[in-house]
């Protein structure tokens, strides 16, 4: 099931309503498959286009890899820029796949692969939904079918070129998705691919979320065995339920670009692991420098906050505070006070947990009160500077407590 193989270009458009099925070992977007006849003995020569768009249609993917007549070279899954021949070959491929509004693209127990070897590729997905099962589902007789592992997402792999363009709609993985490389032995393939395809190295890999949401349900690994980048800008959404690892085997990049009037985020859910190669760019050049709004960047336990601060490079004229906000992390405003000013209280200050004030007519913050010599003092938390002491005047600190 190839769009797009040999030296040949192919289109394929599903909207109208419409549903397209593909059996078998699932489909390849700009493919050596079936091109004996133009491949010659090294594939030299051999530039296959492919183009598959959906909107306001299904295109499902069920492939479980069980025909045995495609031989035992061909890879199984949702393959988009499949150049998956030897290093040797002087050929390249290319595929793209477009998924707009109304359109469904579903994906069976089979990965994904987006650019890999030989190959470029490219999904752009301004609207409808993708949802990548990962797993074998049940046989007729309702007994086990293969393996219930899930199948990874890779967004370039062994020398290939991928990107993810996202400006709207919902994309759902179950497995792991990996920016930028992965290795051999942890890419579940369901054919055997000859060992020279994976000699190949410096896969490039791009995920870029303008708007919509971007979801995982394991972990998203960024240049694990190439050179991957993830742009989170505009009102997108990246939700990690596993850990979120930006990987030094080469190169990886963590950007998120808020404007003065949205804000991108990244949620994860488990651990954010950033290692020594690893960057993070935070491009707050469209942000006044004024801007008194609380910009969010990413949700996290607090000990993988400290790491992103530590790495955070800041860009722009815009000069905030990294601070938390409900769980949520990122840059803005803080209310300090100069120290040296003491206010002198009988009776004890308020019980843990901390109350909620004004501080000066501002804004509410939970902290802390501290007591030193019948001096009590009051250090902030989030949005507070902890550096200073906030001064509350014994008639606002008598009027909290009642």
């Amino acid at each position: 099931n190839v769009i797009g193989a040999g030296v040949n270009r192919s289109e394929l458009s599903i909207g109208g309503g419409a549903t397209v099925r593909v059996p078998h070992v699932g489909l390849s977007i700009g493919s050596p498959y079936y091109a004996s006849s133009n491949f010659g003995a090294n594939g030299s020569g051999c530039f296959a286009t492919g183009v598959v768009s959906v909107a306001n249609g299904t295109l499902a993917n069920e492939g479980d890899g069980n025909n045995a007549d495609w031989g035992s070279d061909r890879m199984a899954g949702l393959i988009v820029g499949n150049g998956t021949v030897p290093l040797s070959s002087g050929a390249w491929f290319s595929g793209r796949l477009n998924v707009g509004d109304g359109a469904f693209v579903t994906n069976g127990p089979c990965p994904v692969v987006v650019g890999i070897g030989l190959g470029e590729g490219k999904v752009v997905q301004t609207g409808g939904t993708v949802v990548s099962t990962g797993t074998y589902g049940l046989s007729q007789d309702g007994g086990p079918r293969g393996s219930w592992e899930a199948k990874p997402v890779v967004i370039g792999a062994f020398g290939g070129r991928g990107e993810y363009v996202m400006s709207g709609g919902a994309a759902t993985f179950a497995a792991a998705v990996f920016v930028g490389g992965i290795e051999s032995n942890r890419f579940c393939r369901t054919f055997r691919i000859p060992p020279e395809d994976f000699s190949h190295r410096q896969a490039k890999g791009h995920l870029s979320v303008s708007g919509g949401t971007f979801r995982t349900k394991s972990s998203l690994f960024v240049g694990c065995d190439g050179l991957g980048t993830v742009d989170v800008g505009g009102d997108g959404r990246i939700v990690v339920a596993g850990n979120l690892v930006l990987s030094n085997a080469v190169h990886s990049t963590l950007r998120l670009k808020p404007s003065a009037g949205t804000d991108p985020l990244v949620d994860v859910g488990g651990r954010l692991v950033l290692t020594d190669a690893a960057r993070v760019v935070v491009d707050m050049t469209d942000v006044p420098a004024d801007s008194a709004r609380f910009h969010p960047l990413v949700r996290c336990d607090a000990a993988s906050a400290q790491a992103f601060a530590a790495r955070m490079t800041v860009l722009g004229d815009y000069r905030g505070t990294f601070l938390c906000r409900d769980g949520v992390w990122g840059l803005g405003r803080t209310v300090s006070r100069a120290k040296g000013f003491v206010v002198m209280l009988t009776g004890e200050p308020p019980s843990e947990p901390a109350h909620e004030f004004v501080v000066n007519g501002s804004f509410e913050q939970p902290g802390k009160w501290s007591v030193s010599d019948r001096v009590y003092s009051f250090s902030g938390s989030e949005g507070v500077d902890a550096s200073h002491d906030i001064v509350i005047e014994k008639s606002a600190f008598n009027q909290m407590l009642e």
